[in-house]
């Protein structure tokens, strides 16, 4: 072999040598598991926590409210009479049952959660209610305005979650106040205790806030032994009172809720 020819075929090993090493140091660059790996992505900021929601909600809402009766009035002689529009009346009858009348209500409610399903509830509810007597005159019967009234109900008690879901039933149960404050019969205003029971639907709209649809029925003592009525006579006529002892409330109240 000539000299010549000798180093043409060392050229191209060489050459093709060269290939080869150009092409492995290719192959490691674009291999994850090369010295030359293109290093790793940013790590992704965090997620900021939303955090817990408060345990404490309050509720603003109305709706109506509605009452039972108070007290049947008549005169011994069976007599009719004028009754004082000043003590309650305005109409003249000889009997008469006197009786609360749906109203407009407005409601007030603060809430805590005790755990996952009971919570503690302070709600109140005012009311500006009618007060009519159903009267017998002359065996006729006939509805006349008595009185008007505000009525003020607080309740202290316990609520439960009947389902676990964002939206959910629930049901409870408390001690209630309730504050008569009736306009001319002034002496039948009282304060009495007595037991509420309520039952609902809570319906989220978003994280902090939610509508609150409530039932509520009440029963409290009433009395009417500092309460005489009046008629426009000279001489008044001989009557018998007959309190109904225990006063029944209930209502329907509609709510936006939102937490604290």
């Amino acid at each position: 072999m000539t000299g010549s020819g000798l180093q043409r075929r060392l050229g191209v090993l060489l050459a093709a040598g060269l290939l080869v090493v150009a092409g492995v140091a290719a192959g490691q660059e674009r291999s994850p598991t090369g010295r030359h790996r293109p290093p790793p992505p940013p790590p992704a900021a965090p997620t900021p926590s939303a955090g817990s929601p408060s345990a404490w909600s309050l509720w603003l809402g109305g709706g109506a409210a509605m009452g039972g009766d108070l007290m049947r009035v008549s005169t011994l002689d069976g007599l009719p009479a004028p009754w004082s529009a000043d003590n309650g009346g305005g109409f003249r009858a000889s009997r008469f049952l006197a009786s609360l009348d749906p109203g407009a209500a407005v409601n007030l409610g603060l809430g805590r959660q005790l755990g996952e399903r009971w919570s503690l509830r302070l709600d109140a509810t005012w009311s500006r209610q009618d007060i009519v007597a159903e009267a017998d005159l002359a065996q006729v019967g006939a509805v006349y305005p008595f009185d008007r009234c505000q009525v003020l109900g607080a309740e202290l008690g316990l609520e439960a979650r009947l389902t676990t879901g964002a939206s959910y039933p629930f049901g409870g149960f408390g001690l209630t106040v309730v504050r008569l404050s009736p306009d001319a019969a002034a002496d039948l205003a009282q304060t009495n205790l007595g037991a509420r029971l309520d039952a609902g639907w809570h319906q989220r709209l978003d994280r902090n806030l939610g509508l609150r649809l409530t039932l509520y029925g009440a029963v409290t003592g009433f009395g009417a032994a500092d309460w005489e009525p009046r008629a426009d006579l000279a001489t008044q006529p001989a009557t018998a009172v007959e309190a109904s002892q225990r006063l029944s409330t209930w209502g329907a109240m509609l709510a936006l809720v939102t937490r604290l």
